[in-house]
């Protein structure tokens, strides 16, 4: 609905293993009134990542190399935080960033990120497209 409502382009970068994932998210935000969504997994370099990022108003990541880049290329930052422990992976810098999670969990932060050991996977499972997008309006300084 955010990018609908704001006139945003999303654009999804991956991973040619994320391809599918990208593919997706492109397509539902355009079935979803965003028509200027862009898929681009698979199918960029390191270059090409950093060109999309550093031209980029906002950054919507997972805690990886994307959120890390957006920081060094002073970017606004939504992270999504699963099972990590965002003390030790970031966001580290000045810039404005929010961190989207489920709250209270007793097992976030995870001691083995790789596989959740308790096989609920909650930390991502119970994380709603409204959370998330209730992040993007205040860090863009939107109300």
């Amino acid at each position: 609905a955010w990018a609908r409502e704001s006139g945003a382009r999303p654009v999804f970068l991956g991973s040619t293993r994320e391809m599918e994932i990208t593919a997706a998210a492109a397509l539902a935000c355009r079935e979803a009134g965003a028509p200027r969504a862009i898929d681009l997994g698979g199918r960029t370099e390191l270059e090409g990542w950093l060109g999309v990022i550093g031209s980029a108003e906002l950054a919507l990541t997972n805690d990886t190399g994307g959120m890390h880049a957006a920081v060094v290329l002073g970017r606004r930052i939504v992270a999504v935080i699963g099972p990590t422990n965002p003390a030790k992976t970031g966001p580290w810098n000045s810039v404005p960033f929010a961190l989207a999670r489920v709250p209270d969990l007793e097992c976030a932060p995870c001691v083995i990120e790789a596989e959740c050991p308790l096989v609920h996977h909650r930390c991502m499972n119970d994380l709603t497209e409204e959370s998330v997008e209730s992040l993007l309006r205040p860090i863009r300084g939107e109300n």
